[in-house]
């Protein structure tokens, strides 16, 4: 993946990846929290008459906006939406461990801050993974000059 997008992107792949990364996770953690909002009431599961469930509902919605390619959330029932995401965000939160561990210093260089400056960059992997990238200018001491006129 690293690879491609060095090789795709001409501008920061490496910031290009994170920023795409992060909005994956957040595309499927607002699909995950859609999911759990559903009581398990009316449309949430087949019936024998033909009105869209809840998760085809959800499903189109997600795909009509290009959020989600055509046919990649599963269908009818809320719950194999709900297990999908979860596995997806897994993915992610993997992959964007994997990319801080060997890339960190890379996406460093691509920011390209003045040495006064120290990047970090912390991976929270819970149920929705994130990355926070802190960026810090480290301070100056000044130097006190020994007093030349002591008497």
């Amino acid at each position: 993946m690293v690879r491609t997008y060095q090789e795709t992107v001409r501008e920061r792949p490496l910031l290009r990846l994170v920023q795409d990364l992060s909005q994956r996770i957040a595309i499927y953690r607002n699909i995950l929290e859609e999911a759990k909002r559903q009581d398990g009431s009316v449309g949430t599961e087949p019936t024998m008459e033909r009105s869209p469930t809840a998760a085809e509902v959800l499903k189109t919605k997600y795909e009509n906006l290009g959020l989600v390619p055509p046919a990649t959330l599963p269908n009818p029932l809320m719950r194999e939406v709900a297990d999908f995401a979860l596995r997806k965000l897994r993915r992610f939160g993997t992959l964007l461990l994997d990319l801080m561990a060997t890339q960190a210093e890379a996406i460093s260089a691509e920011l390209k801050v003045s040495p006064e400056v120290t990047v970090t960059f912390q991976v929270e992997l819970d149920w929705a993974p994130s990355l926070t990238v802190g960026i810090e200018r480290l301070g100056r001491r000044e130097m006190s000059q020994p007093n030349s006129n002591r008497g």
